[in-house]
């Protein structure tokens, strides 16, 4: 009734439904936002399991009933790995297209890194996210700049590195904050973030999404799914995994890129050893997550957890992954 009451400019019509099918029919947009929250004593291979069962009708829905070309942005926790699995159950949406939401976790970087700084949180770019959307994210702020004069100014890596010394676990733990304040998970922020998640990665420049960003060499944190060829993250299997990306722009002013998203990567300076704890948690749930959707007996595209392999070769994987 509110979503009605609104009158938002872009929406027509609003349709409330439990039925997945109704709800993805056609769609160029799935956010899925629902997910069973860790409870007191809950293992994380329960909570795994727990949303993965919850998240394969969703996903086989999405297959079966949305366009080709559907953008699938992840919300629901564990973001990452609920993003790998969805990808590796779909078979008719790109890869490309399936992302989880990291864009919060930039969000408050940034903002407590301006809070540090005495300045506006627009006045500053390239300030990161990478790995899991969990306590061992890393928030990533020594490439930061500062826009003056549209120019943009690096920051003293004395400056930034003190700061980020301060905002890390602040960053890493405000999730948990935010819950024991308010008894339930972020709402407005999530929401704020999501829907520049939405936006960045749906629209092209040409149609209104300057307000996104205030300046076209900014970039933001997307979960994607990565591998060993993806340069700087160590990785050695595919997983979702954060990292900044940066709009692809042609010589005339418009967006262009290979993929979908309209998003590259771009890469920082970021040590690949300090990713290692993160990297090391993705894969721990990735191959809890195969167990999981094998025991489904779900085909799985030649992506993804596919390629985590059995249980004797997933062991070998998790050891090259720490090395």
């Amino acid at each position: 009734m509110e979503i009605n009451d609104s009158n938002f400019m872009n929406m027509k019509t609003c349709i409330g439904t439990i039925d997945p099918i109704i709800a993805l029919q056609n769609a160029d947009v799935a956010i899925l936002l629902g997910g069973f929250p860790r409870l007191p004593g809950m293992e994380r291979a329960d909570l795994i399991e727990k949303n993965i069962t919850t998240l394969v009708p969703q996903i086989k829905a999405l297959d079966e009933y949305a366009s080709s070309d559907c953008q699938v942005i992840v919300v629901a926790n564990p973001a990452n790995t609920n993003c790998l699995v969805a990808l590796s159950i779909a078979q008719n949406i790109p890869v490309q297209n399936f992302t989880c939401l990291t864009k919060l976790d930039e969000d408050r970087a940034r903002g407590m890194l301006a809070s540090q700084m005495n300045i506006h949180s627009s006045q500053l770019c390239h300030v990161a996210i990478y790995g899991n959307h969990s306590t061992t994210m890393v928030p990533f702020i020594r490439d930061a700049c500062m826009r003056s004069d549209d120019k943009l100014v690096p920051i003293a890596k004395d400056t930034l590195s003190d700061i980020e010394t301060i905002i890390t676990p602040l960053v890493q733990k405000r999730g948990a904050e935010v819950l024991n304040a308010l008894g339930a998970s972020s709402a407005l922020s999530a929401a704020q973030a999501t829907s520049k998640h939405v936006r960045y990665v749906c629209l092209d420049k040409a149609y209104g999404a300057d307000e996104i960003w205030s300046d076209i060499n900014d970039t933001t944190s997307l979960g994607v799914l990565c591998g060993s060829s993806t340069p700087n993250l160590g990785l050695t299997v595919p997983l979702v995994f954060s990292q900044p990306h940066i709009r692809s722009h042609s010589s005339n002013g418009s967006s262009s890129s290979s993929s979908s998203s309209r998003a590259i990567p771009y890469t920082m300076s970021v040590d690949p050893t300090d990713l290692i704890m993160t990297r090391d948690e993705l894969m721990t749930e990735a191959t809890m997550a195969y167990k999981i959707v094998k025991d489904l007996k779900i085909t799985l595209r030649s992506t993804g957890l596919y390629e985590m392999g059995d249980d004797d070769e997933n062991d070998d994987m998790e050891q090259k992954a720490k090395l």
